[in-house]
C-alpha cells in the first residue's frame, strides 16, 4: 500500500510540473499574443474632410499639417490643426519626442524663399526633411521606425506576384524594412537610423542649426563602432538596416539627435515621381491619402507624424 501512495503521489507531483510549465507556456503564447496585437493595431489618419479648405493652404497646391488622429498627444503647438510652415522650423511634441522639424520643398511657396533658394540651387534635390530634438524614453535604435502608411488600399499597383518578388528581394537586402502594399492597410517601414541620409548625436547646445545646408554625420556619442566618428552615413544605413545589430544600440533621454532626409525623386509641386525621362504621377495610386513625415516604435506610439497633402488629392467637390 505504501509503495502504491508513494507511485500515486509521484504522479500527482508530475503532473503538477507539467500542468505548470503548460501555464508557463500559454502566459508566454498570451504575452506574444498582446505584443503582436500592439504592432498591429489599425492606423489612424487625417481624410479630406477633416483637414482645412485649400483656399485657406498658405502653400497650395500644397499643405503640410500634424497627423493628430494616431496621438492625442502629438501637437505643434503654434499651429494646432491647421498649416504648418514650409522652408522654417516648427516645435512639436508628442509623448516619445519633442523637438523642431523644417520641411523643404522645391518650387512649392517657402515661409522663407531665400533660404529654399539657397538650399536647392545647384543640387538634383527636390524635397528635405529635418526633425531634431530629444527622446523622451530611452528606446532602442531597432524599435524606431520610419516610412509611409496608409488607412485605405493603394489603387492600381503592379500584379500581385510581382510586387511579392521585388518586395522579397528588397526585404533580403534590407533586413529591416518591412513593406505590405496589397494589405487593407498598407504601409512600408524601416529602422529610422538606417533611412536617413545624415544623422546627428550631439550634447545639448552642440547641435547644428537644421537651417544649414549640411548635416554633418557624426553618431559617435551612441559608442560601439560609431565610438570613434569614422563611420560614414552608407556604412551606417547598411549596418542599422539589420535590426540584431540595430537592437545593440539606444536613444538616450540628454542627448539631441538630428535626422536629415532628402531626396531627388518626389516632386511635391506636381505629386510625382520624377524619374528623369518621365514623371510618374502619385494621386491615383495613393486612393485620395497623403504620403507622411512620421516616425513610430514596433509597439505602435508615434515620436512624429506629418501629413503632406496636395490637392490633387482632394475630391472634385473640396477643390476650388
Amino acid at each position: 500500500r505504501d509503495s502504491s501512495m508513494r507511485v500515486v503521489q509521484a504522479f500527482r507531483r508530475a503532473s503538477l510540473a507539467v500542468s505548470s510549465r503548460t501555464l508557463g507556456r500559454t502566459s508566454i503564447l498570451r504575452t506574444r499574443e498582446v505584443e503582436e496585437i500592439k504592432i498591429i493595431k489599425r492606423i489612424e489618419m487625417r481624410q479630406a474632410s477633416d483637414i482645412p479648405d485649400p483656399t485657406e493652404w498658405p502653400h497650395r497646391p500644397v499643405m503640410v499639417c500634424v497627423n493628430s488622429p494616431v496621438s492625442s498627444k502629438l501637437e505643434a503647438p503654434k499651429y494646432g490643426e491647421g498649416p504648418l510652415p514650409v522652408g522654417v522650423p516648427f516645435h512639436f511634441r508628442s509623448e516619445l519626442f519633442e523637438g523642431m522639424c523644417l520641411v523643404r520643398m522645391k518650387d512649392v511657396t517657402s515661409d522663407d524663399p531665400d533660404g529654399g533658394k539657397t538650399y536647392f540651387t545647384g543640387r538634383k534635390r527636390l524635397f528635405q526633411y529635418i526633425v531634431q530634438g530629444r527622446f523622451l524614453e530611452e528606446i532602442p535604435v531597432s524599435n524606431v521606425l520610419t516610412g509611409h502608411e496608409f488607412v485605405r488600399p493603394l489603387k492600381k499597383l503592379p500584379p500581385a506576384w510581382l510586387l511579392r518578388t521585388g518586395i522579397s528581394l528588397i526585404e533580403r537586402v534590407a533586413p529591416g524594412l518591412k513593406v505590405n502594399l496589397n494589405a487593407e492597410q498598407p504601409s512600408a517601414l524601416a529602422i529610422l537610423a538606417a533611412t536617413a541620409q545624415a544623422v546627428s548625436g550631439d550634447a545639448p547646445g552642440n547641435e547644428p542649426d537644421i537651417r544649414c545646408n549640411d548635416i554633418k554625420e557624426d553618431l559617435s556619442i551612441l559608442g560601439g563602432i560609431f565610438k570613434e566618428g569614422s563611420i560614414t552615413s552608407a556604412k551606417r544605413k547598411k549596418y542599422l538596416m539589420n535590426p540584431k545589430d540595430a537592437s545593440k544600440y539606444a536613444y538616450d533621454t540628454e542627448s539631441i539627435y538630428t535626422f536629415d532626409f532628402y531626396q531627388n525623386l518626389l516632386d511635391m509641386k506636381t505629386h510625382s515621381l520624377d524619374l528623369g525621362v518621365a514623371k510618374l504621377g502619385l494621386s491615383k495610386n495613393l486612393n485620395g491619402q497623403p504620403i507622411q513625415i512620421m516616425s513610430k516604435t514596433l509597439d505602435g506610439r508615434y515620436l512624429f507624424s506629418f501629413q503632406i497633402w496636395h490637392e490633387k488629392l482632394l475630391p472634385k467637390e473640396k477643390k476650388k
